[in-house]
């Protein structure tokens, strides 16, 4: 099982996904569109409105399996010490059992190249 994942895509299909990670949580940027095949699937699924409440969930949530889709320009838009500290708080959710995959939709990103070292 992946523990933590980070990649970088253009485009997304939610819904396969949904089906290839089988998370139960989705946690979703503002720019990231939902289709309606999505309700057919057995997620919950979270609006994360700014960097500090992707932590807190991260941080006081039970162990889940979570898919957070941020779009690239909101992504870019967070300041690198806040990346930084998000970076941090993934890897110890993973640590502590929660398996996380975190995808940047769009054009790369300065802060998505910092979040691989």
């Amino acid at each position: 099982m992946i523990n933590f994942l980070i990649s970088e895509k253009e485009n997304i299909d939610i819904k396969s996904e949904i089906r290839y990670y089988n998370p139960t949580k989705l946690l979703i940027s503002d720019g990231i569109m939902l289709e309606r095949n999505i309700l057919d699937c057995n997620i919950k699924i979270q609006r994360v409105m700014t960097p500090y409440q992707l932590n807190r969930i991260l941080i006081e949530g039970n162990i889940e399996r979570y898919l957070i889709l941020i779009s690239s320009f909101i992504f870019d838009a967070w300041g690198l010490m806040v990346v930084e500290e998000l970076n941090y708080v993934m890897d110890q959710a993973a640590y502590n059992g929660s398996a996380i995959v975190l995808d940047i939709i769009g054009t790369k990103t300065v802060n998505a190249e910092f979040m691989r070292l």
